[in-house]
């Protein structure tokens, strides 16, 4: 069996063809001898004499994998269980430290959005027609503060998502999405709704821009709740969020028509030269009131605080 042993052994170092034929040659000169031991004692010390004369002339390589190279792995070995044993250790304080890592991490992010119970994003949506013929009317007031909000934050309004033209960005800190749904004005809160479904925002979060005719023009006025007033953009966003009214609102005058003028006429009516500038200065101060709600919160804002 050590015999054998020492051929595996052997076999398995020898680099090449001719080194295992030796090898060969030295197995069979083992078995000879052991039979000669066996059946001759008296000519045992002839037989070894034989046996190294017969390993003498061989390569030094090939004696060195007969007797040297074994021992030098073994001993390699017995080197490399103490580096194991280390790098185990090494590699289990790894797994213990990343996981006391992991298990600290949502408890600092618990207490940041504690912290800050307001962080979260917000939907300002616009509303109005889609086309040119409805760019400059009465009734695309809305539209009109997101277009001028969008290009002092520099957010791109021309992706379209959820039937809604749609820019993602950030002001004052907080993560907002202006909107303009181009479901056209009647069907405003198909967009809306789908929207806030999809980035989960809840309808507090929820501003809306707005024509008001009930109030004179370029007048300003921001709300909290409230009904739709015969708005139907707004009447369409109540019915699909569900009957909710619980959404602030940001509602610019744009006065009642004179005489026997029919109201829808008059709400896609292009705007007169002399209220254009009065419009422009309410558009300034709808973005002043959206920049103090999102820097100063919706409660300050409603109380008439404005961000200097």
């Amino acid at each position: 069996l050590f015999l054998v042993h020492v051929w595996m052994q052997a076999t398995a170092a020898a680099p090449s063809c001719y080194h295992r034929s030796c090898l060969a040659r030295v197995f069979w000169a083992c078995l000879t001898l052991l039979g000669m031991m066996l059946h001759r004692m008296q000519h045992f010390s002839t037989h070894c004499a034989e046996v190294s004369r017969l390993l003498l002339p061989w390569p030094a390589q090939l004696r060195h994998c007969i007797m040297v190279a074994p021992v030098k792995q073994q001993r390699q070995l017995s080197q490399l269980q103490p580096q194991k044993q280390l790098k185990r250790q090494r590699l289990h304080l790894l797994c213990s430290i990343s996981t006391a890592t992991a298990t600290s991490k949502p408890a600092v992010r618990a207490k940041q959005q504690k912290a800050d119970p307001g962080d979260g994003v917000w939907l300002i949506v616009g509303l109005g027609n889609v086309g040119p013929r409805y760019d400059n009317t009465r009734h695309n007031v809305g539209f009109m503060v997101i277009d001028a909000l969008a290009r002092s934050a520099g957010i791109d309004m021309r992706k379209l998502e959820k039937s809604a033209a749609v820019g993602r960005g950030q002001l004052h800190g907080r993560r907002v999405i202006l909107a303009k749904p181009v479901t056209f004005m009647n069907n405003s809160g198909e967009a809306v709704a789908a929207l806030a479904r999809f980035y989960k925002i809840p309808s507090q979060r929820i501003l809306v821009v707005a024509d008001d005719l009930d109030q004179p023009t370029a007048a300003v006025r921001l709300r909290q709740r409230g009904g739709h007033g015969g708005h139907n953009g707004l009447r369409s966003i109540i019915q699909h969020l569900g009957g909710s009214q619980d959404f602030p609102r940001l509602k610019i005058g744009i006065g009642r028509p004179s005489g026997q003028m029919d109201v829808a006429s008059y709400v896609l009516q292009e705007l007169r030269r002399s209220e254009q500038d009065d419009i422009n200065r309410a558009i300034k101060e709808s973005l002043s009131i959206i920049d103090s709600c999102l820097a100063l919160g919706l409660d300050k804002a409603l109380s008439g605080s404005r961000l200097q």
